[in-house]
């Protein structure tokens, strides 16, 4: 029997009942048969259909299992691969990028923030907050030497700027840890 993807355990726990119910009543009518005198070969295969249709049913659930499986981790990969890409160039360019076009580009992440546990969602806003704070740093130290500003403020910002790089150059570096368990379709 499909059960669809959306169908609850209760639901699919109903749908089970009623097939077993369905071949139990079949036996019945089977052995109403044999006691009838039908044919000998009528009432054997009755059940053996009946059994056939149940594990043809069986059969449809695990593969619509395995569909669903795939499908999610399609999706997780796509997001795996966005994020790492996103992660190799904030790291690459030191957080000079455009903070609108970075936006844009996170939004699908930020989309299927679903498809992940809250420790994958976290890491997710850490990156995006580590890159969008390396970005305003980036530019507030240019933004610094132009009107030719106190030193210290240049050395803050710069310490930041570093802070922020390592941040997201050890995420960059994790991401495969974080991800792993994430990325199967064996579970």
């Amino acid at each position: 029997m499909i059960f669809p993807e959306d169908m609850d355990k209760s639901t699919k726990i109903i749908a089970s009942i009623i097939l077993i119910g369905w071949a139990t009543f079949t036996a019945f009518l089977i052995w109403i048969a044999i006691s009838k005198n039908v044919t000998s070969f009528t009432a054997i295969m009755a059940p053996i259909v009946a059994l056939a249709g149940i594990f043809i049913s069986y059969q449809q659930y695990l593969v619509r299992k395995m569909e669903h499986k795939f499908k999610l981790f399609d999706k997780r990969a796509e997001v795996y691969s966005l994020i790492k890409k996103l992660m190799k160039r904030t790291t690459g360019t030191a957080g000079k990028f455009d903070r609108e076009e970075f936006s844009k580009e996170y939004e699908p992440i930020d989309t299927s923030r679903f498809l992940f546990p809250p420790n994958v969602r976290k890491y997710f806003n850490d990156f995006y907050n580590a890159a969008i704070d390396l970005s305003f740093y980036q530019e507030s130290y240019g933004i610094g030497w132009l009107h030719e500003e106190d030193p210290e403020y240049l050395v803050e910002m710069k310490n930041k700027i570093d802070e922020e790089f390592d941040k997201v150059s050890k995420m960059l570096e994790s991401i495969d840890k974080v991800f792993d368990k994430h990325l199967s379709v064996h579970k």
